[in-house]
Formats: structure tokens, sequence, C-alpha cells
């Protein structure tokens, strides 16, 4: 995954895994917003079966801010190194079917801003599969 403004690009993540499940996330990404998708990825199939051409899905997310969707119970708690506490995420209002895949982060803050992420996955696609999105 590359950072392209102004066309000069600069790696930020990869994944480089001998599998076809990879997954590339950058926290708090770098945004220009006077340019439309700054990111550019590229995806190498090899040791495909005998050379054959594969067939992929391609999913990405953004996450751009409170969708209002999801809710953090206690909604905020002190932290101390250590330390340990229950946290329960839910969601609403998130379709179901083939490829209803959702992805979300909860944000752990202190007096300097944004600290880390934790990263909520959601797949509403129970019963569907790739084959559901494209011939098999």
């Amino acid at each position: 995954m590359f950072y392209c403004p102004d066309f000069l690009c600069t790696q930020v993540g990869g994944s480089f895994h001998a599998t076809a499940n990879e997954k590339v996330r950058i926290p708090f990404p770098l945004n220009d917003p006077n340019i439309d998708d700054p990111y550019a990825v590229f995806v190498h199939g090899y040791d495909t079966a005998g050379g054959a051409v594969a067939n992929g899905i391609f999913f990405d997310w953004a996450v751009e801010g409170d969708a209002g969707n999801m809710t953090v119970d206690p909604a905020s708690i002190a932290a101390h190194t250590g330390s340990s506490a229950t946290i329960t995420a839910s969601w609403t209002g998130l379709l179901e079917g083939p490829a209803e895949k959702w992805f979300g982060a909860v944000t752990h803050d202190n007096d300097d801003g944004p600290q880390a992420l934790t990263y909520i996955s959601i797949d509403n696609d129970a019963g569907g599969g790739y084959c559901d999105l494209v011939a098999c």
C-alpha cells in the first residue's frame, strides 16, 4: 500500500504472506483533503495453480469518524498500566448478505489525543461466500 500525494508515492504498508487472506491496516492514515483517493494498492497474485489467472475480491474500508451505529459501554474508562477492564461494543443497522463486511475502530486517547486503535470486524455475510459474488 502506497500513499501518493501529487503522485509521489511512499510505501506505508504491506502484507507478504503466502495466503489469499491478506490484511493491511494503516492506523491514523495521512490524508491531504485536496486529493481524492491518495492511496494506491497493488495486489500480486503469485503461485496460482498451474500459473492460471486467478479471480479475487478486494475489500477496502476507510474509517472516517463516528457513523453513529456503534456504541461502547462504558463510553470512557481510565486506564492504568497493569490493570484491565471489560468494554462492550455493539452496533445496529448494518446490512446483511453476500459481501456485507464491515469494519470500524475504537480509539484509545489521552490528553495528547488518539494513542492507539482497537479494530472491529463484522462479517454480516453468514452463509454467503465468494461464489455468491462471482461465477465459480
